[in-house]
Order: structure tokens, then C-alpha cells, then sequence
């Protein structure tokens, strides 16, 4: 004879609710990650300065056209965050002049303290919803 008595349907949806908040979470942090990447990165680049703070090399303006600045971003796939360049030739800007930081190179901090202001904030989000809705 079981010890649980009653309907446990309930008890299964918060399971599923539950085993659900991980992959929801990390979406909605993907989504407001890649928002404000491509804010920063845009500011940067509109600054004249690498990613990191760094003054371009011979005061390089790389804003003449805006075809490079608009075609540098990040978007959302998934529970990912990929950075987007469309003009083929923007990746050699990136070791030349900072637009985006190195792969082997740490993130920079300002970055690195924003995403995790917007992970505190959408994990304490979801979780009130989760437990509201519950």
C-alpha cells in the first residue's frame, strides 16, 4: 500500500515544473545576455576603443560606413549566445582592433559583472514566477 493518498498529478506537474527551470532559466538569460552584449559591443565601437577600454591603434576611425558597427551583435540560439558578424571581413578587426574579445582572451570585467546581474536577475524571476504560478 503506497503512503501517498490523493491526486498526485500535482505532485508530477511540479516535477516537470521543476526539471523545466534550468533550460527556461538559461534561455531567458541567453535572450537579455545577447541584448546587452551587442549594446556593449556597439559602445565600444562607437567609442573608438577595443572592447577592453584600449585606444585603436592611430586613432583608427572604424565609423565612417556603420556597415561593420551594424553588422557586429550577439544573438540568443537556444540557451546559447553566439556573436554575429555579417561582413566577412570584420573578423580580422577583431585581433587587429578589439571589436570583440580574442577567443583564448578573458572577457572584459564590466562584461563579466553585467552578465551577472542579468543571470541574478532572470534566475530571481523565474523562480518568483515559478513560485507563484505554484
Amino acid at each position: 500500500m503506497s503512503g501517498v493518498k490523493g491526486n498526485i498529478n500535482n505532485l508530477r506537474r511540479l516535477k516537470k515544473q521543476i526539471a523545466e527551470l534550468p533550460k527556461k532559466t538559461a534561455e531567458r538569460v541567453a535572450t537579455k545576455a545577447a541584448a546587452a552584449l551587442t549594446t556593449w559591443v556597439r559602445a565600444s565601437y562607437d567609442g573608438g576603443v577595443s572592447v577592453y577600454g584600449d585606444a585603436r591603434e592611430n586613432a583608427v576611425d572604424l565609423v565612417a560606413t556603420n556597415k561593420v558597427r551594424n553588422a557586429i551583435g550577439f544573438v540568443a540560439v537556444g540557451t546559447l549566445v553566439r556573436a554575429v558578424l555579417t561582413q566577412s571581413y570584420a573578423r580580422f578587426l577583431i585581433g587587429k582592433y578589439g571589436i570583440l574579445p580574442n577567443q583564448d582572451a578573458a572577457m572584459p570585467n564590466s562584461w563579466r559583472l553585467g552578465l551577472d546581474e542579468i543571470t541574478k536577475t532572470e534566475v530571481d524571476a523565474v523562480a518568483k514566477e515559478t513560485l507563484d504560478a505554484a
